[in-house]
């Protein structure tokens, strides 16, 4: 089912480019219009991509790792080197990057299965609590005077008080440890609504920040239907079905056209496949060198027999 849904999502991704180069001509115009205005768009939208990575490793440093030094840890440095090489290799069918990462953490760090899982669907929930959070600060933003300020002032707001939560229950770890991986995980949320920002801005169709909050929320919920790789194909349909039906409320400008929101996450996907592909290949460097590590020495362990 996971291979089947893999290759449907990639036929969903092939409409989608089927349906934006029937447009090219209208969207190139805007696009070089935008980029002699905003020539950072296009850099940024692959620099924040890695930053996420980096945001997704110290999640689960948090969430991995136990204060107990008897228990098995993950370095950071290592778990970001994981995370890599499961970014680029989600893009392939059946997400074999999510069951190699516990197969990975089983093998080299000697991490119980049921560890790793179950803090996987931890993570998955300090994503949903992050959104929300995200769509609240949102609409306050929207109800204050000067929205703009406010909004500014108010977007790393949750993080600052998570992690101050967690710093206050120092002693209670699992607590501390879920608060500190909800911050970082609203963080990364963070760098997905500046890739919005980004992407649609180089269309030179500048977002709203309540519909850059709708759209990001869009995308992380086409991201976790699991029978399709990274939301690949089902992520672009989504935000451009729904991107224009967004209510007038939600928007400073006319409402986005169908080319142009599936356009913006188009562009979006793109710079994310630029920055997974050297991210992933380091990290799948360090992680076969790992595994290959880990596995001399198992069978030097197996070979070895105590002397009489």
């Amino acid at each position: 089912m996971r291979v089947i849904g893999s290759f449907v999502g990639l036929a969903l991704f092939a409409a989608a480019v089927w349906v934006v180069a029937s447009h090219w001509s209208d969207i190139a115009t805007s696009m070089q219009e935008a980029a002699r205005a905003r020539w950072w768009t296009i850099p940024t939208l692959i620099i924040l991509p890695w930053l996420s990575c980096a945001l997704a490793a110290a999640m689960y440093h948090q969430l991995l790792n136990r204060d107990d030094p008897a228990a098995p840890r993950v370095a950071y440095r290592e778990g970001l080197a994981v995370i890599a090489c499961t970014w680029l290799m989600n893009y392939l069918p059946a997400r074999p990057g999510m069951f190699g990462r516990l197969a990975y953490h089983k093998i080299v760090n000697d991490m119980p299965l049921k560890h790793s899982i179950s803090m996987s669907i931890v993570a998955m929930t300090c994503a949903g609590a992050s959104v929300l959070l995200l769509i609240l600060v949102a609409i306050i933003a929207r109800v204050l005077p000067d929205s703009t300020i406010a909004a500014a002032a108010l977007l790393p707001l949750p993080a600052a008080l998570l992690a101050i939560a967690g710093l206050s229950l120092s002693r209670r770890e699992l607590v501390r440890r879920y608060l500190f991986a909800c911050a970082v995980r609203y963080l990364d949320v963070l760098t997905w609504l500046g890739r919005y920002l980004c992407a649609f801005a180089a269309l030179g169709r500048p977002l709203a920040l309540s519909e850059a909050v709708a759209l990001t929320a869009i995308s992380q919920a086409a991201m976790v239907v699991p029978l399709v790789s990274n939301g690949l194909g089902l992520r672009e349909w989504a935000v451009g079905v729904l991107g224009p039906a967004l209510p007038a409320s939600m928007r400073s400008a006319p409402a986005l056209s169908f080319s142009v929101s599936l356009t913006g996450d188009l562009l979006h996907r793109v710079a994310d496949i630029l920055a997974a592909v050297p991210a992933g290949l380091i990290g799948s460097y360090i992680v076969s060198r790992n595994l290959k590590a880990a596995t001399i020495a198992h069978r030097a362990d197996n070979t070895t027999t105590p002397a009489n």
